[in-house]
């Protein structure tokens, strides 16, 4: 056997026993190594013998193709691939996300400036909302109204329950607060297009209401011990 031959059952092997890889990274940096032996090969045997100019083009091919769409994974899952107005939003409160997923995510919402009433009490839900900017007010069944902070959820327990409102909120008559805004039909839409997206946010949402909750019970201990 020739050591082309020999060289050939070598890089075709190794090409084989790297499909059984389950991470599609490695799988393609593994293309590369194969491809740059294979390149390396076809300049040793000369570009002369049958096929050698045919491997040479290929394996360059190959090699910019993968090298291109590993850069392109990396790419898409650094903070890079998201506007620069976004990387505090994205770290301080989405970091759940893969920076693609949040990419998905923002993409699907409105963002609007809104005043007066934001959401009504007792009714199913329409809208997921994101305060960005402005302290929304939370007026409970009672008539006791609490002062939100901005980054704060609106209408996520109807979002996780499937239940109705439990409160109106709104701003005060001069204010707006600044919004992200998902619809009823935007949640859906990623939920059937990106399911993980939605449970992840589901985790997030969570999370920010258990401090939401912590928040407001002090805002009330301190009410009721004045």
């Amino acid at each position: 056997m020739s050591f082309t031959d020999t060289a050939m059952l070598i890089l075709s092997t190794t090409l084989t026993i790297c499909y059984l890889s389950s991470s599609i990274i490695f799988i393609r940096a593994a293309l590369i190594v194969v491809q740059i032996g294979y390149f390396f090969l076809a300049i040793h045997t000369g570009l002369d013998q049958p096929g050698m100019t045919a491997i040479l083009i290929l394996s360059i091919t190959n090699s910019l193709i993968n090298g291109f769409k590993i850069a392109q994974y990396y790419y898409e899952n650094s903070i890079l691939c998201l506007p620069k107005d976004l990387h505090s939003l994205y770290q301080d409160e989405f970091h759940l996300f893969s920076p693609k997923e949040f990419k998905i995510f923002f993409q699907h919402a409105a963002q609007e400036e809104r005043s007066g009433e934001l959401i009504s009490a007792n009714q199913t839900f329409k809208n997921l909302m994101f305060v960005l900017e402005g302290s929304p007010i939370i007026r409970l069944k009672k008539g006791k109204e609490i002062q939100l902070t901005k980054r704060v959820w609106l209408g996520e327990m109807s979002f996780l329950r499937g239940e109705v409102t439990s409160a109106d909120v709104l701003t005060e008559p001069s204010e707006k607060v600044k919004l992200l805004i998902w619809s009823k039909y935007d949640i859906e839409e990623l939920q059937e297009k990106q399911p993980i997206v939605i449970e992840k946010l589901k985790y997030i949402i969570a999370n920010s209401l258990a401090e939401k909750i912590r928040y407001s019970n002090i805002l009330i201990e301190s009410t009721f011990f004045r």
